[in-house]
């Protein structure tokens, strides 16, 4: 289900302060996607600015998968298209601290980090302030190499971060996330463990 198209987050756990929930896809989708994507965080909120009705938090996906250790899978691929609708800015150099973000770890099967794979959100402070429109980053591909990790069992995490205040909404569309080996192309369904 890592097209989100059985409607439901049926072989994915969710959860968080900020809402998850599938909706269609921004337009223009990217390639291959269908009726639904995952989104982290709302649009409801809208702009979040004078009132503080964001929450703090997370709004996340996750999925725990066990990467094979076979001749027939020598490498390991994780891809996902995602995009990301901000008001807000990742790090504030001034105030140095982090704001909103959408971010991709890997954790081990019992929830400790291992590590993160992705960081990304608005980095132009110039884009923020109490008139400035919703900063649309379009859809992204991204891809990683799982390869390390055959044999062993963790869980894929996938976050939208709303931090510090209520201010300055952020939320993200994640679509067409898949394991794959590139050598035969072959798509492994990962199902949750829980």
């Amino acid at each position: 289900n890592g097209e989100f198209e059985a409607g439901s987050f049926s072989g994915w756990s969710a959860g968080g302060a900020l809402p998850t929930s599938l909706a269609p896809p921004p337009s223009p989708p990217p390639a291959g996607s269908g009726a639904y994507s995952a989104l982290l965080g709302s649009p409801a909120y809208g702009h979040g600015y004078p009132n503080p009705v964001v929450p703090v938090g997370s709004g996340a996906v996750s999925q725990t998968v066990t990467i094979p250790a076979t001749p027939e899978w020598p490498l390991a691929r994780l891809s996902f298209w995602y995009r990301v609708f901000t008001y807000d800015v990742i790090y504030h150099p001034t105030r140095q601290k982090y704001y909103d973000s959408f971010e991709v770890f890997i954790l081990s099967s019992t929830g400790v980090t291992i590590t993160r794979l992705l960081q990304d959100g608005n980095t132009d402070l110039s884009l923020v302030g109490p008139d400035k429109p919703v900063i649309d980053l379009g859809w992204k591909f991204a891809a990683f190499d799982l390869t390390p990790y055959a044999g062993q069992t963790i869980r894929v995490w996938f976050g939208n971060f709303n931090r510090q205040d209520g201010y300055y909404n952020t939320y993200t569309y994640l679509d067409s996330v898949r394991i794959t080996t590139p050598v035969r192309r072959a798509l492994y369904l990962p199902r949750v463990g829980r």
